[in-house]
This record gives structure tokens, C-alpha cells and sequence, in this order.
């Protein structure tokens, strides 16, 4: 446990664990995926039953660390592929249990199905990644840097993940995997430099260029969101 997160954090997550007497504590995300950047949060995610469940504010108040977020889980929303969530419900929880990092208590992603991804799911996540596209837009317009760099990375990420599935089957969640996919996947030249400019924004070597924030928003109107409808 001490190779995933610092003692700090691992203190508040002992005493969660013993004062509310959740099923397990994981941790996701890229943190979990081992490719975080220096900017990157811990992600937690506190499983309980679901008449235990405890709120996402009360488990805020066991730390004040900025880059820790606590989620609340229940287990029967989780087996049921019923979650409370912003994100593209059957990919999210694809996520969960293919990364998820138990640090407390008993595994229960043993015993939760994988969802089955179709042509809809995949609908879902494009159009939930033109939404966080045209927020980066908007962020821009707003000089919030960290917001565009945020919106853009996970919208193309999203996309390249819809991508590789529709072509070989596979989810992969790393963005150092799916950069080395991104040859394999016949994008049209003229998305080539949109590729390469992600990646150079989210390793910090570049900052985001307004003026391919549209270009994202076509990638995925005109090449990805076909293939998703297409998908059997």
C-alpha cells in the first residue's frame, strides 16, 4: 500500500475505514493506472451497503488534502450498473473493476459482472467527450488554463478509447498504451497534429492551442461518433 499512496493519506483512509465500517476502500483512477501526472488527485472510492452508505461531505471532513477526493460507493448500485454518475455509466464502471486497487477490506469487484459495451455505450462516452470538448472551449475563453487542459486530455482520451474498441475489442485506460496505439488506429492526417498536441499538453511540454480545441470538437463529430453508431 505504501508504493500507492503516502502515509498521510493512508492515515485518513485507516480511520474512515474503522469509524464507518465501509465493505472496502480502493483507489482509481491514474493513480491507480501508474500514469499520473504531478498535477493528478488521489482518487478513493468508499464501497458500502447501500442503507450504510455515508455521504460524500461527511468523508470530506477526515482531511483537508486538495489533491484527495473520497467518493462513496453502494454495492448494489455498483452490481446493478446503476451508478450515480456524470460519467458514461457502463465504461466507468468497466474502469472501476479492471483498475481499482483495493487498500481496505474485502475485494467485491470479484463479484460484481462486467458490463457488455455496445454501439449506445459507445454513443454515451463520445457524446459525453464533446461535452467536456466544448467545456475546454469555454475555459479558454475564460483563461482557465488547468480547466482546458483538464477538458481537452480527457475528451481525446475518451475518444481514443472508443477508437481502440471499435477496432480490436479492447478497452485500454493508460494514456502511455493508448499513445502507442494511436498509429494503429488510420486517423486522417488531418488529425494527426491533434493527437500529438494532447499528449504534449498533458506531459506538460505544451499548452493547449485554442485553435485545435475545435479541431477535438470535429474529431469527434465527423470520425468517432460514426464508428460508435456503426458498432455491433
Amino acid at each position: 500500500m505504501d508504493s500507492l499512496i503516502p502515509f498521510s493519506v493512508q492515515q485518513v483512509l485507516e480511520k474512515i475505514f474503522v469509524d464507518t465500517l465501509p465493505l472496502c476502500i480502493f483507489l482509481y483512477g491514474s493513480m491507480s493506472r501508474g500514469d499520473s501526472v504531478s498535477e493528478s488527485d488521489y482518487e478513493i472510492g468508499v464501497i458500502y451497503q447501500k442503507d450504510s452508505k455515508v455521504s460524500r461531505s461527511t468523508l470530506s471532513t477526515y482531511h483537508q488534502f486538495d489533491h484527495l477526493k473520497i467518493y462513496p460507493f453502494s454495492l448494489e448500485d455498483l452490481q446493478n450498473n446503476s451508478l450515480d454518475t456524470p460519467f458514461p455509466g457502463s465504461l466507468y464502471l468497466l474502469q472501476l473493476i479492471n483498475n481499482a486497487q483495493v487498500l481496505f477490506g474485502e475485494n467485491v469487484f470479484n463479484n460484481i459482472n462486467k458490463p457488455v459495451l455496445n454501439s449506445s455505450d459507445l454513443i454515451e462516452v463520445v457524446a459525453f467527450s464533446l461535452g467536456r470538448a466544448y467545456a475546454a472551449v469555454v475555459s479558454s475563453r475564460q483563461n482557465d488554463t488547468i480547466a482546458v487542459i483538464d477538458n481537452l486530455t480527457k475528451s481525446f482520451l475518451y475518444s481514443l478509447q472508443t477508437l481502440v474498441f471499435v477496432k480490436t475489442g479492447k478497452i485500454i485506460y493508460s494514456y502511455h498504451e493508448l499513445k502507442n496505439q494511436v498509429s494503429n488506429l488510420n486517423i486522417p492526417a488531418e488529425y494527426a497534429q491533434l493527437a500529438s498536441h494532447v499528449f504534449a499538453v498533458r506531459s506538460g511540454e505544451a499548452l493547449p492551442d485554442p485553435n485545435l480545441l475545435f479541431k477535438n470538437i470535429s474529431f469527434l463529430n465527423q470520425f468517432v461518433m460514426p464508428l460508435a453508431r456503426q458498432y455491433k
